[in-house]
């Protein structure tokens, strides 16, 4: 049986703990996995309602979204990726809730704004007789200008 022929210039030893080595970097990086891709949307989502001005969401749903991020990014942070997926999809579910019930608050107002004006130009057009200008009654209109009488065909002779 032919023997195999040894490396002399690396011994049997270091080969086997260098290959154990690579193995247990290879797993522990397969432990530590990348962040939800939501995460990153959700933090994407808060920059554009701080751009937005936070006057744009209700406060409720301004904070829990903040708080639900917060939370996420610590998820993450612990290898619970699990954890960050629901929360940062929670955090950006909390901020368009906020931003469709504060549209609906400017509506409301707008419509109330609105129906005043309405009212207003109503009671001004249908109200009581308006007031004499100042300086006493109105003056009696001038009697229309005569119309002139339609031309008839010219008569045969």
């Amino acid at each position: 049986m032919p023997r195999l022929a040894r490396c002399r210039h690396r011994p049997h030893g270091v080969i086997s703990a260098g290959m154990m080595l690579a193995g247990l970097a290879v797993g522990l990086a397969g432990c530590a996995s990348a962040p939800p891709a939501s995460l990153a949307q959700a933090h994407s989502d808060m920059q554009t309602a701080l751009t937005s001005g936070p006057e744009s969401y209700t406060r409720a749903q301004w904070d829990e979204a903040r708080l639900k991020l917060n939370q996420a990014d610590e998820a993450a942070r612990d290898d619970d990726m699990a954890k960050a997926d629901r929360l940062a999809q929670e955090s950006s579910a909390d901020l368009r809730l906020g931003r469709s019930m504060a549209d609906a608050q400017h509506a409301q107002t707008a419509e109330r704004d609105v129906q005043t004006t309405i009212d207003t130009l109503q009671s001004q057009t249908n109200g009581p007789a308006a007031a004499p200008p100042p300086g006493g009654p109105p003056r009696p209109m001038a009697p229309p200008p005569p119309q002139a009488q339609p031309m008839s065909p010219p008569q045969p002779r």
